[in-house]
C-alpha cells in the first residue's frame, strides 16, 4: 500500500507539472510575447503556482492515471486541450482572462486609471487608456 501511494505521489507530481508546463509555456509564446512583457519563464511559472492544489491533486492524478485506463485518455485530452494555449489567439485570449485588471498607478504623482496587463516581480505593465503603448513600472516596497 506504501508503494502504490508513493508511486501515485511521484507520477503525480510529474503529470500535474507537465500539465502546468505546457499551459505557462504556451501562455509565455501567445500572451506575453505577443505583448512585449520580457518577464523570465521560470518567474512567470513559479508566481502564478498554487501549492495547495498541487498538494491536493498528485495522488489522486498519480494513482488514476496508473490504474485507470479512462483516466489515462482524459488525461491525454486535457494535454493537447493545454496545448491550444500555443495558439495566440486562444494563449492572448486566456491570458487577458487570468492577468488583466483594471487599476490605478502614480504616474508622476498623478494616479491615473489603467488596464494591467501582469505584475511581474519587479514591474508593473499597464496601458493607459488612451495609449496603446504598454509600459512598465518599477514595483516600489
Amino acid at each position: 500500500m506504501m508503494i502504490r501511494i508513493l508511486n501515485s505521489s511521484l507520477a503525480g507530481m510529474l503529470l500535474f507539472l507537465l500539465l502546468d508546463f505546457v499551459f505557462f509555456a504556451g501562455l509565455k509564446g501567445s500572451y506575453f510575447n505577443t505583448l512585449g512583457i520580457n518577464e523570465v519563464f521560470n518567474s512567470i511559472f513559479m508566481d502564478n503556482q498554487s501549492l495547495l492544489l498541487f498538494l491536493i491533486l498528485i495522488i489522486p492524478i498519480g494513482y488514476l492515471f496508473i490504474y485507470s485506463k479512462i483516466f489515462q485518455i482524459f488525461y491525454l485530452t486535457a494535454l493537447i486541450t493545454f496545448s491550444t494555449m500555443f495558439i495566440e489567439d486562444i494563449g492572448y485570449m486566456v491570458g487577458e482572462i487570468l492577468f488583466v485588471q483594471k487599476g490605478t498607478i502614480s504616474l508622476k504623482g498623478i494616479e491615473s486609471e489603467v488596464r494591467i496587463y501582469y505584475v511581474g516581480r519587479e514591474f508593473v505593465y499597464y496601458r493607459e487608456f488612451e495609449n496603446d503603448v504598454i509600459q512598465k513600472k518599477r514595483i516600489e516596497n
